[in-house]
């Protein structure tokens, strides 16, 4: 993950072996001048577990929230994990948001917390479901949602819309025409369901990244293996801004032992 910063320059996030605790891959966050020479690079994790970030945004106060997943070696079993930093990249805050998941996109709220996209199989319908934790500014959380049926559903986008509702971009294997299909799903701000709809043709299509545009509808960009001259081509849908029916969802409040 990659965002330009208010001074020009640029904030990585991703993962590494070669640097950080011993042993174990680790959260990497690296920032750059505006012509890509470092200014700080810094990692966090621990040597008895696999720290892997996936989403990074720079914040109202000059920092950076990371969202992506700690694995305790030994265990299958991977947390949900946010950390929050200041503009040098020292630790303010870190949280663990529930068991047995994937975090793989994080947005600053315009009430100064966070909404964080994954999955997590712990519980709910199927092996794993689309997972929506929203939390304060101190990364206390406010609500946890999941969306999902009998079988593997995922979350890899999300984004706050105009009317402080989230869009969340991702797979479904529950739904829609195929083997995955693109999966997106409106809530409003306190995570409940208002519409969601699938993209797909007869093989695999996986959605990665969901955007609001101008009109108000949104503009998704994935993969597709059901379209295209190749295996797997860029897939790129543009909805306008109209309703879908609903599918029926599964959602909790509660954190979940792994199982």
């Amino acid at each position: 993950s990659v965002q330009q910063t208010s001074d020009g320059g640029y904030i990585g996030a991703g993962y590494t072996w070669s640097y950080g605790a011993d042993g174990s891959a680790d959260f990497w966050l690296v920032k750059v001048d505006p012509d890509g020479d470092l200014q700080w690079s810094k990692t966090f994790g621990g040597a008895s577990s696999s720290d892997k970030a996936y989403s990074v945004q720079q914040t109202t106060d000059g920092g950076y929230i990371v969202a992506g997943n700690t694995t305790p070696y030994g265990t299958f079993c991977s947390d949900l994990w946010l950390v929050k930093v200041d503009p040098d990249g020292n630790l303010q805050w870190e949280e663990t948001l529930g068991r047995d998941g994937g975090a793989y996109s994080v947005q600053q709220t315009s009430d100064g917390g966070y909404i964080v996209a994954g999955d997590k199989s712990s519980y709910g319908a199927g092996d794993s479901d689309l997972w929506l934790v929203k939390v304060d500014p101190d990364g206390n959380h406010q609500w946890v949602k999941a969306f999902g049926g009998a079988e593997d559903d995922w979350a890899y986008s999300v984004q706050q819309t105009a009317d402080e509702g989230y869009i969340v971009a991702g797979s479904t294997r529950s739904y829609g025409a195929g083997d995955f299909d693109f999966w997106l799903v409106k809530v409003d701000p306190k995570g409940n369901l208002e519409w969601s709809n699938t993209f797909g043709g007869t093989y695999g299509e996986w959605a990665h990244s969901v955007q609001q545009t101008s009109d108000g509808g949104y503009i998704v960009a994935g993969e597709t293996c059901s379209y295209g001259d190749g295996s797997v081509d860029i897939y790129i849908i543009k909805l306008k801004p109209v309703s879908y029916t609903h599918l029926r969802a599964h959602e909790t409040r509660h954190d979940l032992v792994c199982r």
